[in-house]
């Protein structure tokens, strides 16, 4: 089917329906104007994929965690540190108190010679033994039925011992001393006290440091919050401020906030923005002025080519009917390059019915010599589109192929798809590919692959066909090739 030449009427308009972005007259053709960009911020212009606005927990929900989380390891930490100290001291005062005793008693006995312990104060039992390690007397009589093995009192008569274990069921801590009673007879001293109360001691004070702890961790949590909140509010507002920013309309951000690091930043930043602005300012007018430059002799050359187009003889007329495609392909390039210079989106089309194979496909397959078309079935589905830009966007994809196929158009081919909505134009190619962390870098302006040109066609791209109400998806792998696939809405035919 050749390009339908006629403009919509309103016999058309019920297969328009989705198409509404893209105003229609009855009578005229209506050219969609090029527009500028609405007033855009950082997070309009990022990635799809890329979360702008949440990455995980905020800042001050971490400082506040982590505050917490060290208070809580502070707390575990001076509560095993008071438990091992206080258990420390309890066992070395005992020690020390037993020690005390047992001097005590060997002296009272070596000057007495008293054969019966006296009941000593201080939770103290004194045990006396005789040289064969039989049990002689007891200061309390529940003890009296537990005594030291005989072997340990034996050794005892030789020299003091301490002991530390069970007596019975009983956990105790003794000291056994010898004793000299005034008539010359050996004795064995035993001073011992229980010490479950120790372990008592213990739990009771664990138990109070882990809840005292527990709670410091939880008042610590919300100091901490309130803490980071506060401290950390500059830079929030800074951060917002900064994503408010319209990319093409750069200016200082605004700042309420103590001069330290974080006014530091501020500073730096509106540095950034400033000398990034001048850039981008500069960019813009070496842009428009270059292509207001190329504008004038390329309007001259198209005119002299259209005037000898109608003049020449047959046999030239082919020649210049290329030439004077290529001057208005040339023509609509150098508008392009203007608007992305100033942010625009390229929205200047002229809205026609389209057949995907004999208005778009096929017209870019005859330009270059060498390019396959594969077309196993002809497609009932329409497009409603501007040729020209269309015939634009494969264009572009075909001279990026064959430079990555090193010049090469015998191996690239175009194709086409209808799946459920869309009709989908391929552009394939057997060339270098392109590596994964570049996929997503080849639509952004000025952004150059290997073999690339100048760094606008496939931003060029992206913006038609987005302005076309569909998008372009890539699939590569190196030193295999890549596929471009131009999605776009159909509009089948009703029966």
């Amino acid at each position: 089917m050749q390009t339908v030449g006629i403009y919509f009427s309103e016999s058309l308009l019920a297969m328009t329906q989705r198409f509404k972005k893209h105003p229609t007259n009855a009578k005229t053709a209506n050219t969609i104007s090029k527009t500028p960009l609405d007033s855009q911020t950082l997070t309009d212009v990022l990635p799809k994929d890329i979360n702008f606005t949440k990455r995980g927990l905020a800042l001050k929900w971490r400082v506040a965690i982590l505050t917490c989380v060290a208070t809580a390891l502070l707390g575990i930490g001076g509560t095993v540190t008071a438990y091992l100290v206080v258990g420390n001291s309890l066992v070395k005062n005992l020690e020390k108190s037993l020690s005390d005793d047992a001097e005590l008693v060997q002296k009272n006995y070596s000057q007495l010679g008293a054969s019966t312990p006296t009941q000593y104060t201080g939770g103290i039992i004194v045990q006396l033994y005789g040289p064969d390690g039989t049990m002689l007397e007891s200061s309390q009589e529940n003890y009296r039925n537990l005594h030291f093995d005989e072997a340990l009192v034996k050794q005892a008569l030789v020299i003091k011992q301490d002991y530390e274990g069970l007596m019975g069921s009983i956990s105790i801590k003794a000291v056994l001393v010898p004793i000299s009673l005034n008539n010359g007879f050996p004795i064995v001293g035993a001073i011992f006290t229980p010490t479950q109360y120790i372990s008592r001691t213990l739990n009771e004070l664990a138990r109070s440091l882990v809840i005292t702890a527990f709670i410091l961790a939880l008042i610590s949590s919300v100091v901490g919050y309130a803490v980071a909140n506060a401290s950390l509010k500059p830079v929030t507002h800074l951060a917002d401020a900064a994503a408010k920013l319209d990319p093409n309309n750069l200016s200082p951000l605004p700042y309420v906030g103590p001069d330290d690091e974080i006014g530091k930043l501020h500073t730096v930043l509106d540095a950034l923005i400033e000398r990034l602005k001048a850039a981008m300012d500069a960019q813009r007018v070496f842009l428009a002025e270059t292509s207001h430059e190329l504008r004038t002799p390329l309007t001259s050359i198209k005119g002299f080519l259209e005037r000898a187009q109608r003049k020449a003889p047959p046999e030239i007329r082919p020649e210049l009917d290329d030439a004077v495609r290529i001057s208005h392909s040339m023509t609509r390039l150098v508008s392009d390059i203007l608007q992305l210079s100033r942010g625009e989106v390229v929205r200047e089309y002229e809205p026609y019915l389209l057949d995907v194979v004999e208005d778009v496909l096929r017209p870019v397959s005859d330009e270059f010599n060498g390019i396959r078309l594969d077309v196993s079935y002809e497609t009932e589905t329409l497009l409603l589109g501007d040729p020209d830009r269309l015939k634009q966007v494969i264009r572009n994809l075909v001279n990026n192929a064959i430079r990555a196929c090193d010049g090469d158009s015998n191996k690239v081919n175009l194709s086409f798809e209808e799946k459920e909505d869309y009709v989908i134009l391929k552009v394939n190619d057997t060339g270098l590919g392109i590596a994964p962390e570049n996929l997503k870098q080849i639509f952004k302006k000025f952004y150059k692959g290997k073999n690339g040109g100048s760094g606008l066609g496939l931003a060029i791209v992206k913006q038609i066909v987005e302005a076309h109400e569909g998008h372009i998806e890539v699939e590569s792998e190196l030193g295999r090739g890549s596929s471009f696939l131009v999605y776009l809405p159909g509009l089948k035919g009703e029966d």
